[in-house]
């Protein structure tokens, strides 16, 4: 679980350490943030459809939703396919 950070390149460190069956969650800022702060990097916010958009195969998105607070932010839960018997 993440929360609170953005950086494109954890991303895939994050997914590969999901066990089969097990989930990842992330909440960051999003592009919106930049409205309120607008010296906030453009990097360190989701842009739409992040992060469940850049998912690899076998992940199923459970739940992606904005938040409504200051900062805007968005959250996402996703479960990794269990392994093949």
């Amino acid at each position: 679980m993440c929360t609170g950070y953005w950086d494109r390149a954890a991303l895939p460190g994050a997914v590969a350490a999901v066990a089969p069956g097990g989930l990842l969650g992330w909440e960051a800022m999003t592009e919106q943030a930049r409205a309120a702060r607008p010296s906030l990097p453009a990097a360190w916010c989701l842009a739409p459809g992040e992060p469940a958009a850049l998912l690899p195969p076998g992940f199923a998105v459970l739940d992606q939703s904005d938040l409504p607070c200051s900062p805007p932010r968005r959250r996402m839960l996703a479960r990794r396919a269990r392994a093949a018997r």
